[in-house]
């Protein structure tokens, strides 16, 4: 008989194997013991004797052969736990002193706090984003009316100009209260209340999304001409 391919899954181990319909399941067993980490007496296939013969289970191409574990709990390997597993650790010192590390490769090129120029590098990009800052701070005043860029159904009023700790990506954001709630927020991020907004009607955009004009509220078409 041909060998067929099927899925071995045991409680922790699932592969592709290749068997043989003419294998006694005491044969199969023995195989599938390195595989599946389950001793033989401890396997339960399809509540088959071990005199049976692998093809009186069945099986075709591609399918899943489940191998129990008679076992009780306590007894089992347990090889997803690494909780109990040796590991090697490096002390500090000595992977500082390699030079095939990561930290070597920085230390090597410059990179990050190697860098000679990062404090000056750093004071430069805090003096472009203050002046960035205030272009932004007359360009774009508190309560001027706005809308973002590209979605002429999102329209408010620009409430908050600054940067926004709470926020991991850092630099410039603006505050717009939304006229409709299309926002993330009532204007508080993590706690802390940059400004008021109507519920859902708040959130941070970066200042190139956020076009500041003459964007009145939009007309809902609920109201009659003839009712003020």
């Amino acid at each position: 008989m041909a060998d067929i391919a099927v899925f071995v899954e045991s409680p922790d181990t699932s592969s592709e194997r290749r068997i043989s319909p003419g294998w006694t399941i005491a044969t199969l067993k023995q195989k599938l013991w390195p595989i599946v980490g389950i001793p033989p007496s401890s396997q339960i296939i399809a509540n088959a004797a071990d005199d049976d013969l692998v093809s009186t289970l069945g099986l075709q191409p591609l399918s899943v052969l489940k191998i129990g574990d008679a076992r009780p709990p306590g007894m089992r390997e347990n090889y997803t736990d690494d909780s109990k597993v040796d590991k090697f650790e490096m002390p500090l010192e000595q992977y500082e002193q390699r030079d095939d590390t990561v930290l070597a490769y920085k230390k090597r090129h410059g990179i990050g706090r190697f860098d000679p120029d990062a404090d000056s590098k750093a004071q430069d990009k805090e003096a472009q984003e203050e002046a960035e800052l205030a272009r932004l701070q007359q360009s774009h005043p508190i309560g001027s009316r706005c809308q973002v860029e590209g979605e002429s159904t999102r329209r408010g009023s620009i409430q908050y100009v600054g940067r926004v700790p709470e926020i991991p990506a850092g630099g410039i954001w603006i505050g717009i209260a939304y006229d409709e709630p299309v926002g993330k927020h009532d204007g508080t991020i993590q706690g802390k209340r940059y400004f008021d907004s109507g519920p859902s009607c708040g959130s941070f955009l970066r200042p190139g999304k956020v076009i500041a004009g003459d964007f009145p509220p939009l007309d809902d078409g609920l109201m009659s001409d003839d009712e003020m």
